[in-house]
């Protein structure tokens, strides 16, 4: 149960079979949409399942990035674009990598197709265009793998608080102490530039956070 919020909630709808073909007729003010909600279902249980839930899992956590960021694309959207990219088990970062790269390449030609080849094309939300929708994932891909990049070179410190830029939900993910943050990042400044330091400056770190760590420490 999550705090202030209620456990369930359902969206009912009102639909009629299609007697001429696949799904449903879904109501849009003054027409009907054709759709396959049975389908889409299925395609969704049957990933899931053979990714062993990483499906899931990684589809809430860019759902919860959408929500912080004015939602640019709407839940089925995001689960659809996984569809089309996310098909054994991995990581939350190879997911958050693969889904990022695809939703990339796919809103650059055009929006996403409807996974059960049934409707239309699914609508990015209204206030965004597409081109701007591909700006903020091309931005949230940066951020993101600027975190792997410090996890990489072995300063967990700066990968997590690139990592809480990149969710932007400080209840979700806290940044952790800033001035810390900023002293490792002097410091790995000195350590990336030692030709631009004075002679008896020292460039190691004698910090537990700003030595190199061989272990992916934050990563799941």
């Amino acid at each position: 149960m999550t705090p202030g919020q209620s456990d369930f909630t359902a969206d009912v709808i009102t639909a009629i079979d299609n007697p001429a073909g696949e799904g449903l007729y879904i109501p849009n003010y003054l027409a009907w949409d054709r759709s396959h909600p049975e389908r889409h279902t299925e395609m969704v249980k049957s990933a899931n399942k053979m990714t062993r839930s990483s499906f899931a899992r990684g589809t809430r956590l860019m759902k919860h990035w959408s929500r912080t960021h004015d939602k640019p694309i709407c839940s089925w959207n995001i689960k659809a674009l996984a569809l089309g990219c996310i098909t054994a088990p991995i990581t939350m970062t190879d997911y958050i990598s693969i889904w990022l790269s695809h939703a990339i390449a796919q809103l650059s030609i055009g929006e996403t197709p409807d996974p059960a080849g049934v409707s239309g094309p699914i609508k990015i939300n209204e206030k965004f265009t597409r081109p701007q929708v591909v700006a903020a994932f091309r931005q949230a891909q940066a951020d993101f793998e600027l975190a792997l990049q410090y996890e990489r070179e072995g300063y967990p410190m700066l990968a997590l608080n690139q990592l809480a830029i990149f969710f932007g939900d400080e209840n979700m993910m806290p940044k952790p102490d800033q001035d810390e943050v900023k002293r490792i990042a002097r410091e790995r400044w000195r350590e990336k530039n030692p030709t631009l330091l004075p002679a008896s400056a020292s460039t190691a770190s004698t910090s537990a956070y700003g030595d190199r760590l061989p272990a992916r420490s934050w990563a799941c």
